[in-house]
């Protein structure tokens, strides 16, 4: 029993090993999101995919009439092949973990990133991705 449970150790090292080959130790920036709480109260919950009825507002001064409470800062950064409807969806991804009715003050802007390969002497690929910033919020009434 314990030379079958070695064998399968050596296996999935082995596997491991060749898949890092194969690939080339290649980085690879795909797009992604992230927040930041703005209390330590506020916690996230499994984002809820199915929603897609969070209200948009674009631009800085933009808000809803209704009374609302900040959640989270939320940021969705792309590459260089990253159209601007996928990084909203990442957004309200990001703003549904917070269980977020809205998203306001949402800014388009970029960030510096590079690609390339992790052993390679050649230099990385530095590129300008396309990133849209917001603030998740919850309606009080």
């Amino acid at each position: 029993m314990k030379k079958k449970s070695r064998y399968h150790v050596k296996n999935y090292f082995f596997a491991a090993a060749l898949l890092l080959v194969i690939t080339g130790c290649a980085i690879s920036r795909n797009p992604y999101s992230k927040s930041v709480p703005v209390s330590a109260q506020i916690t996230t919950q499994k984002a809820d995919t199915s929603r897609q009825t969070l209200e948009l507002y674009f631009g800085v001064q933009t808000k809803p009439e209704k009374d609302y409470s900040q959640l989270a800062f939320v940021e969705a950064i792309g590459n260089q092949y990253t159209n601007p409807q996928e990084l909203i969806q990442l957004l309200k991804w990001e703003a549904s973990k917070y269980g977020a009715d809205a998203i306001i003050e949402i800014q388009k802007s970029s960030t510096g990133r590079e690609e390339g390969y992790l052993f390679d002497e050649e230099p990385e690929v530095q590129y300008q991705a396309p990133t849209f910033t917001g603030i998740a919020i919850k309606y009080l009434n």
